[in-house]
């Protein structure tokens, strides 16, 4: 219990209301950016034929607001006074979420990659079943 008293004990309540204001400002900005680009690029992906929007929506549906909160709790916590193995143990943990993230993001390339490349091969085979079958049709 003293542990957690001289933690709080050492932090005025300016401290905690700026550590406050700085973790709920980063999550509603991430949270905010992520619904107007979710927005803007799904009606961009819908009229273009590019992947690269299409790529970019994937990323930005796939940021998960958990590892957000994570690396804000880690930026909220510069400005309080806390023992080194707790400002130790944040650290790791926004090391950990952020590189989680990263993790994220490559499996949802990969998968649409994946993805795409099926789809083109379902339709190649789709194709020649139709020549061959045009071609049979031409027999007759």
């Amino acid at each position: 219990m003293t542990d957690w008293v001289d933690v709080m004990a050492g932090n005025g309540v300016s401290a905690w209301i700026t550590a406050g204001i700085i973790f709920s400002s980063l999550v509603i900005v991430v949270l905010v950016s992520r619904y107007i680009a979710t927005k803007y690029f799904s009606a961009l992906a819908a009229r273009t034929q590019t992947h690269i929007d299409d790529i970019i929506l994937l990323l930005v549906k796939k940021i998960n607001i958990a590892i957000i909160a994570i690396v804000a709790l880690f930026l909220a916590q510069k400005v309080l006074v806390s023992p080194d193995k707790l400002t130790q143990i944040i650290r790791i943990a926004a090391i950990s979420a952020t590189f989680l993230q990263i993790a994220l993001w490559g499996n949802a390339i990969v998968s649409f990659f994946l993805a795409e490349a099926t789809r083109k091969a379902d339709q190649q085979e789709i194709n020649i079943s139709a020549r061959r079958a045009l071609a049979l049709l031409s027999r007759l």
